[in-house]
């Protein structure tokens, strides 16, 4: 069995970390997928967390691609995804949903231990990994969307939603605000169907990641469930999802022709009084005959498919920010 590796760095920090493995190690890595499915389990590596130098170009070994899905999306196939999310939309079957697409890309000139150190630099305020398991490859990612953070019973999360370039001067829409709301909404209602009563949201602001904003509401609370219990909970969430959640999933999985296996599920650390997982946003799937990235975007009623193919590019092109191609 081939070796797992794991490297990562916080948000906010410069220190990169790597997980000794160890049986007895109280720390857990968590790799889970979008849904769970025989081919994409939710994976967890144990050990014991150190600092380490960032990896060095050669040190993983790629291997070569086990499905068909290794395909990218048409923009005529996407746009015809969106376009059937909207008659659902019209036919009131939910209110959104999130759909994307899959793009490869051939990265001749660069390695997963390139783009790992490149995303440290490029985005400081992201959760930057590099992960190789037997089980699902290799895969690197900067992610800027937190699921759940503790610190003893102190919980955090964040309701994000709203995409829109930076280096184009738009005022967010009430569709957009709309938009991060449900999710906000979405979250209350979870955690008070766990039992937690208190919780506090903070007022929505703008998460600036490269060229691209997003709104965003910090929301805290307090509770002596586990971490990975309560993320277990939440995800997926709408911004990810849809709303109503249960009938956008459904029309997700007939409608997109590509499984998204990890992209959008969650990863992180979990200790005994503290951890952090996030979604498995802006990552890269990496294989010997390139690189598969997915992307997607919230559907609305009243969003333009054309506009919404020019967000998965805009995010594309986010995650290949500073690799040669």
């Amino acid at each position: 069995m081939a070796e797992v590796r794991l490297w990562w760095r916080m948000p906010g920090e410069q220190q990169v970390m790597t997980l000794e493995p160890a049986p007895d190690g109280e720390t857990v890595f968590h790799f889970a997928p979008f849904v769970n499915e025989p081919a994409h389990p939710h994976l967890e590596f144990r050990g014991r967390p150190v600092a380490a130098e960032a990896p060095e170009p050669g040190t993983l070994r790629l291997e070569p691609a086990r499905d068909l899905a290794f395909q990218p999306t048409s923009r005529h196939e996407h746009l015809q995804a969106i376009r059937s999310g909207l008659r659902a939309i019209a036919r009131r079957e939910f209110e959104k949903v999130v759909l994307s697409r899959v793009q490869v890309v051939s990265l001749q000139h660069s390695t997963p231990e390139a783009a790992f150190a490149a995303k440290c630099t490029a985005f400081p305020d992201a959760f930057v990994y590099l992960f190789h398991h037997p089980a699902t490859g290799t895969w690197t990612g900067a992610t800027p969307e937190l699921l759940l953070k503790r610190q003893g019973e102190e919980f955090e999360t964040v309701a994000l939603a709203g995409t829109r370039r930076t280096d184009i001067r738009t005022e967010w829409t009430a569709k957009e605000r709309n938009e991060q709301a449900v999710v906000t909404a979405y979250i209350e209602r979870v955690l008070q169907r766990v039992g937690i009563r208190e919780v506090e949201v903070g007022t929505v602001r703008d998460r600036v990641y490269g060229r691209i904003a997003h709104l965003e509401s910090q929301i805290r609370f307090r509770s002596q469930t586990s971490l990975t219990s309560l993320a277990r909970s939440l995800h997926p969430t709408p911004a990810v999802g849809g709303a109503p959640l249960a009938a956008a999933l459904r029309f997700i999985e007939r409608t997109e022709r590509r499984s998204r296996g990890y992209y959008s599920g969650f990863l992180g650390l979990d200790a005994p009084q503290s951890g952090a997982l996030f979604v498995n946003l802006r990552c890269m799937h990496w294989l010997a005959e390139g690189v598969r990235i997915h992307a997607g975007g919230g559907i609305v009623d009243g969003s333009d498919p054309d506009s919404e193919w020019e967000e998965t590019e805009a995010k594309i092109a986010s995650i290949l920010t500073g690799l040669a191609p």
